[in-house]
């Protein structure tokens, strides 16, 4: 990034080498003929775990890869941490571990709230903008944050697919 952070990129690099494919585990799971079993479960369930735990870590390490010469906005704006200290990291940390576990907790109770109003204009008439607003209002509330909006994107996936295999 271009703070040429090496916290940064040893963060990066070590996610790299981490990094799971579900996609490539459930294959192998499923040729083997066991996918239906509680081992397969754990196995996904853990990947699935590690890839959240990535995704926050990536973040973390793309927020500290952020140039110093932007000026801050939102939260940062007002707390101003040095982005040089390690105040900046444990702020990145704990602000990106809380909305990580806040919105997962609330998020999917606010969707399904504003997939059943009445006067639902968007979500009637193609549910996919009501899940892209949905993202792009996590997204924003991401930046707000301070945080990389891709963890917002991320984030917001999982509520939708987990609010999919709920209806």
């Amino acid at each position: 990034g271009p703070n040429a952070d090496p916290e940064s990129f040893a963060l990066v690099f070590g996610i790299a080498i981490a990094i799971t494919s579900i996609p490539v585990i459930s294959r192998i799971l499923f040729d083997l003929g066991v996918i239906g079993t509680s081992f397969s479960r754990i196995v996904l369930g853990a990947a699935v775990v590690e890839d959240v735990v990535l995704y926050v870590a990536l973040a973390v390490a793309l927020g500290l890869a952020e140039s110093n010469q932007s000026s801050p906005f939102g939260l940062p704006a007002v707390l101003s941490p040095d982005p040089t200290s390690g105040w900046n990291i444990a702020y990145h940390v704990a602000a990106e571990t809380a909305f990580l576990g806040i919105v997962l907790l609330l998020g999917p109770r606010l969707l399904r709230r504003t997939l059943s109003v009445r006067p639902n204009l968007l979500g009637r008439v193609d549910p996919l903008a009501l899940q892209l607003a949905f993202m792009f209002a996590v997204s924003a509330l991401c930046v707000v944050l301070g945080i990389p909006a891709m963890l917002g994107a991320f984030v917001s996936g999982i509520i939708v697919g987990t609010a999919k295999s709920e209806a």
